[in-house]
């Protein structure tokens, strides 16, 4: 039993490290990531664990994921075939749909790794008088894992800070391997799990001293991006993100008003332009300045929207359509995508496509956020909520839905939530708990 758990460990930190990095390492990430996930069906399978129920050695039943996943996941997958059908150029996206199917296999990975390494995690009791029992597989993998790199990356950004001429070389080395506004992404994701394993507390045995060194680690990392590396847009939806962090962990705010100010934060990012245009407080050409000579795009992007307001577009019709429409006004420039995912929804899915696909992201923040909430195990809650939060407030001003990374991340949150959740536990392990007291993960 041990050595399954710390190999499903392994697995899952695998797998979570490998998406943090996939805005930058984005198709070796998804075969990555479907490779795991052969290894794991096909570990399920010849293991017997089809029938859709927990053993009491806390196995996985698969059935069940499936369902909560395929009840997850129905609103975008509506949303996305509408698209197919109903709008303006019908009948492509292949490429997105099948992006789309691996996200929820590597989703459904994540959940069953998830699982198995938290039932099946060391059990051994420290004191039979306590009954306590240690960290499972899960948290001592994925918490120092996370850590580790973080502290690894920090400490190269600390070295970097010190010596501008080899900062301005790796800046460039990084730019001639993909966008700097990806590798800001990946980085800032780093800075969030990061965090949210320290407020965790789920690091393991090493303890305060652990937690110090990563929280520094990312302040470092954090300080090199903000002077080397202009990724605003994903510096701010890391600290958004690490914000939430903390009241979710640290206070009693209601659940439903953290939730709402999430999703207030972001609809009030990707409409900002707008309302600061129409307001009159600045110029178009200082407002321009501001968002990167954005506005165009923004400007643009809305217009065809409307033209197509309750179907859009149609999957991958921007690369043919909306970004020759903006080329127009953009000197020549070619933009795959409005760097605005809200805007992108709505001219690919309209209105109707755009409102189901938020009803999914909802829900698995919703989902992420409520675990966050659970005073026994936050690990899960805390780690998805911090992925998904900063994901979607970065995609306020970057980013787009048809990279590959877009979905992989989203449903590798749902299945760390729903891997962890306590109904799925194993009833020797439930069993446990009510003898012992509480116990400490």
């Amino acid at each position: 039993m041990t050595k399954t758990a710390h190999m499903t460990g392994a697995l899952l930190l695998l797998c979570v490290l490998t998406l943090i990095f996939s805005p930058v390492a984005r198709f070796p990430s998804v075969w990555i990531l479907l490779s795991v996930s052969a290894v794991v069906f096909v570990a399920t399978v010849l293991r017997g664990v089809v029938t859709g129920r927990v053993s009491e050695s806390g196995r996985v039943g698969m059935l069940r994921h499936i369902g909560e996943l395929g009840w997850v996941a129905l609103p975008v997958s509506v949303g996305l075939l509408s698209s197919l059908v109903l709008s303006v150029y019908p009948w492509q996206g292949a490429i997105v749909l099948a992006e789309f199917i691996g996200a929820l296999v590597v989703g459904l990975t994540v959940a069953i790794l998830a699982q198995v390494a938290t039932s099946q995690g060391v059990t051994t009791q420290r004191s039979s008088c306590q009954g306590a029992l240690e960290s499972s597989s899960e948290r001592m993998w994925l918490g120092r894992g996370i850590a580790s790199c973080c502290v690894v990356t920090g400490l190269g950004a600390l070295w970097l800070i010190y010596t501008p001429k080899h900062s301005a070389m790796v800046v460039a080395w990084l730019n001639s391997v993909e966008n700097m506004n990806y590798w800001g992404f990946a980085f800032s994701l780093l800075i969030s799990c990061s965090v949210a394993v320290v407020l965790s507390g789920r690091i393991g045995r090493l303890g305060i001293t652990v937690a110090l060194l990563t929280l520094l680690a990312a302040a470092a990392l954090f300080t090199w991006l903000s002077l080397s590396y202009p990724s605003r847009g994903a510096l701010l939806a890391a600290l958004c993100s690490i914000t939430l962090l903390v009241l979710l962990r640290f206070t009693r705010l209601p659940l439903k008003w953290l939730f709402a100010g999430t999703a207030g934060t972001f609809i009030f990012a990707c409409v900002a332009t707008f309302i600061i245009q129409s307001a009159g407080w600045m110029s178009y050409d200082t407002l321009n300045a501001l968002s990167s000579r954005r506005l165009p795009i923004y400007d643009t992007t809305w217009g065809l929207w409307q033209q197509a307001p309750w179907f859009g577009w149609g999957l991958e019709a921007y690369k043919n359509h909306g970004a020759v429409e903006v080329a127009k006004h953009m000197d020549g420039l070619f933009f795959p995508a409005p760097h605005n995912i809200l805007l992108e929804i709505l001219y690919s899915l309209g209105v109707i496509g755009c409102v189901l696909v938020l009803a999914t992201l909802g829900r698995i923040l919703w989902l992420a956020m409520r675990a966050a909430r659970e005073a026994s195990n936050p690990f899960a809650g805390l780690l998805a909520t911090a992925i998904i939060t900063t994901l979607v407030l970065h995609g306020a001003t970057d980013l787009s839905i048809y990279r590959p990374y877009f979905f992989l991340l989203v449903f590798a949150a749902w299945g760390l939530v729903q891997g962890s959740a306590p109904h799925l536990q194993s009833p020797q392990r439930q069993a446990g708990g009510s003898k012992g007291g509480a116990i400490k993960h």
